[in-house]
């Protein structure tokens, strides 16, 4: 009963706390860049609670080594 209580209180704080989105693009020069912006501003319109952010990056490589190391997620 106690585990079970634990459980649903860290489960609903979880859910209650903001949750961060890093959008993972390419130079600010590029074409994917604005594209990452209008994503992110569409992700924290349609999501409450989610709060996003967009890094440029040295496009591909650089976006797959960030998304492996957990620094990004989109």
């Amino acid at each position: 009963m106690i585990v079970c209580c634990s459980l649903a209180v860290c489960a609903a704080s979880a859910l209650a706390a903001d949750q961060f989105v890093n959008v993972l693009t390419g130079g600010t020069s590029g074409v994917y860049y604005p594209l990452g912006v209008a994503l992110a501003n569409n992700i924290g319109k349609a999501m409450p609670g989610v709060k996003t952010s967009v890094q440029a990056t040295k496009a591909s490589v650089e976006n797959l080594n960030l998304l492996q190391a957990g620094r990004g997620e989109i």
